[in-house]
């Protein structure tokens, strides 16, 4: 639905990768230079984190007003600086595409003199480091040799930043993008300057935050005639069997945060379609909208504890804010598309009845994340009620039954190997669950043994059947495609780019406990795609590794691995 922006910018990221592919004549391949630059990036990060003044600003402020100024500016400006920088980018993304083509093609996608410019940064870094650690090892340093640690710092800043960035890409990038990006600068700079100015004003706001939310939950516990104990001072709330307390962090302004960074995301991918400014309604529905429900969460969990205390403490209170925040999210989107206030005309589906493949790729996935956040809620460490998620997979396959039908569903039995393998490495990966395990055996155990085989039953049914099925319908079926071209319809299963084979196999990482392992399996999974084109490949490498590991499960009771 989104127009040919989106479109040209996936297209050119494709256009960079071939051209970079193409452009060997003798030099080292495209591969290497990817991966230069992303070791790069990550030198970067690492330098801005350690390379931090080592100074106590508490005792400067007493000494110099100079050397406090510049500490603080300095502690300022990083992140102002970060923020601005990746605000420039994403306000200027179309030119730093074209400017970095423009490199590739007149470097032979050789950053030029990276070599040269590269050794100087580390010289310049190794300097810093020495006069870091030099100062590190003798803190009781004079007021002047302060002033020059300081001083040195500052000074070596710029050129610092010049050569790694003269590293990475030639002098004609950072020019080009500049003088065809002058706005976007000014913005960047401006949105970076107020987002650390906010960002650090938002600490005022804590304390108010926190008394509101104390006497909102105490209102809502006296309307559901609740016996309530409150103690307004120490902000503790709750009823003679169970008490929270409210602390600043939990004043809700964090859930404002979060849906503002999800809002700022919907409204640029979807800009096309909604209406502006009206469509900036949103940011102030949203953020009362999570505030409130901050309120109802702290009511609810003090409710469910006093019923529930395991509950309350190890499932509701982990999981409710994600709930929470998930039912608000899909409540303003909801909103958006469903009043013309917020979508334009055109953007809005003409025949509700036509099937949106996106959503036959990805509702199973989200049906099953979505009860499994309300189960985990409900469940004292162990997840009785399992089953529910299984129901909820099985309802979305069968509304999709006819599209998924449609799919090519062939055995292999390369994709069984492909599975054991998966299936050894994350037994090689895995961590053992400690006290988990034994908390699960009791649970189990203290279930009626027709319950206890039926919820054994429901968790294998789960692991070999709707789980390999969903999960490689999102990832493998969709996002791979996704990662590829914004329109992923056309997109052939097994069309192979570097961008879609490690983005969704480092998304399906993250999906999971174990990371390294996730993304592994993830990249195993995808192979198996890639072979035939066949997504039934895929779904039978999963099934086989989740086979095999409730099989280990069920004979080790190491019921950790099945999280």
């Amino acid at each position: 639905m989104l127009a040919g922006g989106k479109a040209r910018s996936v297209e050119g990221a494709n256009i960079v990768a071939a051209r970079l592919v193409s452009a060997r004549a003798g030099k080292l391949p495209a591969a290497l230079w990817f991966a230069y630059w992303i070791f790069l990036l990550l030198l970067l990060a690492a330098e801005l984190i350690a390379l931090t003044p080592p100074l106590d600003t508490s005792r400067v402020e007493q000494t110099s007003f100079w050397i406090w100024f510049w500490v603080a500016v300095l502690h300022q400006i990083r992140p102002a600086l970060v923020t601005g920088l990746l605000a420039v980018a994403f306000l200027s993304w179309p030119v730093v595409q074209d400017e970095f083509l423009q490199s590739v093609e007149q470097s032979e996608g050789r950053p030029a003199n990276s070599i040269p410019w590269l050794s100087a940064h580390l010289i310049l870094v190794g300097v810093l480091f020495t006069a870091k650690a030099l100062r590190t090892t003798n803190p009781a340093v004079s007021l002047a040799e302060t002033k020059i640690w300081l001083s040195l710092w500052v000074v070596m800043a710029l050129p610092v930043f010049a050569t790694w960035a003269t590293a990475a890409l030639p002098p004609r990038f950072w020019v080009g993008w500049f003088m065809r990006s002058r706005w976007a600068f000014l913005a960047g700079a401006a949105f970076g300057v107020a987002a650390d100015f906010l960002g650090g004003s938002t600490e005022a706001l804590w304390w108010p935050l926190q008394r509101l939310s104390f006497r909102i939950v105490v209102l809502l516990l006296g309307l559901l005639r609740q016996t309530t104990i409150a103690d307004p001072h120490r902000f503790i709330i709750g009823t003679p069997d169970f008490s929270v307390q409210i602390w600043a962090a939990c004043s809700g302004l964090e859930g404002v945060g979060l849906i503002s960074a999800f809002l700022v995301a919907y409204l640029w991918l979807y800009r096309q379609e909604l209406r502006f400014p009206q469509a900036l309604l949103l940011f102030p529905v949203g953020a009362i909208a999570i505030w409130l429900m901050n309120a109802v969460r702290i009511t609810a969990l003090i409710l469910i504890g006093s019923r529930y205390p395991e509950i309350g403490f190890k499932g509701f209170h982990s999981v409710a804010g994600w709930l929470f925040f998930n039912l608000i999210a899909c409540g303003l989107i909801w909103t958006s598309w469903r009043f013309s206030l917020f979508t334009k005309p055109e953007a809005r589906p003409a025949n509700s009845s036509v099937s949106n493949p996106a959503a036959v790729n990805l509702v199973p996935l989200l049906a099953i994340i979505t009860v499994s956040m309300i189960t985990r809620a409900f469940s004292a460490g162990f997840e009785v009620l399992y089953p529910l998620r299984v129901f909820a997979a099985v309802g979305a396959f069968w509304f999709y039954r006819r599209e998924l039908a449609a799919m090519q569903w062939k055995a292999s039995y390369f994709a069984v190997v492909l599975g054991v393998l998966v299936f050894l490495l994350w037994i090689a990966l895995a961590h053992p669950g400690g006290t988990t395990e034994a908390a699960a055996d009791a649970a189990l155990g203290s279930l009626p043994a027709y319950l206890g085989a039926g919820w054994l039953f429901f968790r294998i049914a789960g692991s070999v059947i709707t789980v390999p099925l969903a999960e490689e319908l999102a990832f493998r079926g969709y996002l791979i495609r996704k990662l590829v071209s914004y329109d992923f319809v056309p997109v052939a299963l097994g069309q192979f780019t570097w961008g879609s084979f490690l983005g969704s196999s480092i998304l399906f990482g993250a999906l999971h406990g174990e990371w390294l392992g996730g993304t592994l399996a993830g990249m195993i999974f995808a192979i198996a795609l890639y072979r035939r084109g066949l997504l039934s490949d895929a779904v039978l490498a999963h099934a086989t590794a989740n086979g095999l590991l409730s099989a280990y499960v069920l004979a080790t009771h190491n019921w950790s691995l099945w999280n």
